[in-house]
């Protein structure tokens, strides 16, 4: 009886062995990953330092809006102390025709942590809050500071510019939610494009139509059908397109199709591409705009497909897309073949994370930096596709090899914000 017993006790540990087994094998990935990378603390801590020690000062402003961000969704403002401290000896480095851009970087961080009287002294010096400014406006709209927003935006003394000031405010209140304030904002813009010459509402249209196609699409759409110049009406249903792809990709795709300059085609479709790849349910429309867009769009959504299956592990699928890529590379000009040169990088990913990723600094010594692969591009992906997969301090390593730039910083943010997508 006891042997019975021990016997069916001893098949029942091997059948939770092997259940186990299947488990680790099923989200090794996973669980690789997560064993081999560094406490939250010890990640945004090593960001902080990245950041800082950015050579450029401009991209070192770039990256600390970057790294707020994360700081504000996922870090609970751990670093603003610090981080707000490195912006004005940053501002003081950049050359004065790059001023603006990076006030601009400035003022956003200040606006992600709330810091009001700061931001308004350096939007002061920036003085542009339609254009450079306009990440600000729909920061403090989408944080609910919608006062300092409109006091921003009604600094504008010139019509036009007030007006595309009021627009990015209600684009920020309408992406996040906040549809009955971005409606009353939108009813303040009515009454300045109504009073603009027509020669300023022709060149404003694609603004304004964009806007309305929060709330009523389908006038949008047949305002700018109505349009008489072609590329004037082009442009308008592209920039409604940029605001309904995500929502609504069926429709956007079919105004997509109506657009007659070519490029503007391209880029509408590769909205909707880019709205569908993931989605499983929406496949056929994806697959409609695939076989629609330019070979260069088709090209970019191959490439996208690769970096998306490597980023799950995927290396099957992967490897077909980039065929896929490769097939089609006799339809691109010389000119478009070097935009995806950095499928190099990708294939050596693949090829790393199917035998001995150790190898991967020889490997990287045998790449051709040329005909549009940069270094900086192919550490990136190699980089972050090693830590996807579970090699973490191996990317933190590559990245490392182009230190104290935007990417070697942005492998620590990135890794952040995965952490919790």
């Amino acid at each position: 009886m006891f042997a019975k017993w021990a016997g069916r006790r001893f098949g029942y540990s091997i059948l939770v062995a092997i259940a186990a087994l299947a488990a680790a094998a099923a989200g090794g990935r996973i669980l690789a990953q997560e064993a081999a990378e560094p406490s939250l603390d010890q990640l945004f801590e090593e960001a902080l330092a990245a950041v800082a020690g950015v050579t450029d000062p401009s991209n070192r402003l770039f990256m600390a809006r970057q790294l707020s961000e994360a700081d504000v969704n996922h870090g609970g403002k751990r670093l603003e102390a610090r981080l707000v401290s490195i912006l004005e000896p940053a501002l003081e480095e950049v050359p004065a025709d790059r001023q603006a851009g990076g006030m601009a970087h400035m003022a956003a961080t200040l606006a992600l942590y709330g810091r009001t009287s700061e931001l308004l002294a350096v939007m002061r010096n920036l003085n542009d809050a339609w254009n450079r400014g306009s990440r600000v406006l729909k920061i403090l709209a989408q944080k609910g500071d919608l006062a300092t927003a409109v006091i921003l935006a009604e600094r504008e003394s010139k019509p036009g510019r007030r007006f595309s000031a009021l627009i990015h405010i209600v684009h920020g209140l309408a992406e996040s939610g906040q549809r009955q304030e971005a409606w009353k904002i939108f009813d303040q813009t009515r009454s300045i494009y109504s009073a603009l010459s027509q020669i300023w509402r022709n060149s404003y249209a694609d603004d304004y139509l964009a806007a309305m196609a929060h709330f009523d699409l389908d006038q949008a759409e047949r305002l700018a059908l109505g349009i008489q110049r072609e590329r004037d009406r082009d442009q308008a249903l592209l920039a409604i397109t940029r605001v309904v792809a995500k929502s609504d990709p069926q429709r956007t795709l079919e105004m997509a199709l109506k657009i007659q300059y070519q490029a503007y085609r391209g880029y509408a479709l590769s909205s909707v591409i880019r709205a569908t790849a993931r989605d499983p349910d929406r496949q056929r429309i994806y697959q409609r705009a695939l076989a629609r867009v330019d070979p260069l769009g088709r090209a970019y959504a191959f490439r996208s497909a690769a970096r998306e299956a490597l980023a799950k592990g995927d290396l099957a699928r992967a490897s077909e897309a980039l065929d896929r890529l490769d097939a089609m590379l006799p339809e691109l000009s010389e000119k478009d073949r070097t935009r995806v040169a950095d499928r190099a990088a990708t294939r050596l990913a693949i090829e790393l994370l199917s035998g001995d990723v150790n190898q991967v600094f020889e490997k990287m010594a045998g790449l051709s930096y040329d005909h549009g692969l940069s270094e900086s591009a192919a550490v990136w992906i190699l980089a972050h596709a090693l830590r996807q997969n579970g090699h973490y301090d191996l990317g933190r390593r590559v990245a490392e090899t182009i230190h104290s730039t935007t990417n070697h910083a942005g492998y620590f943010i990135a890794t952040i914000n995965e952490r919790f997508e």
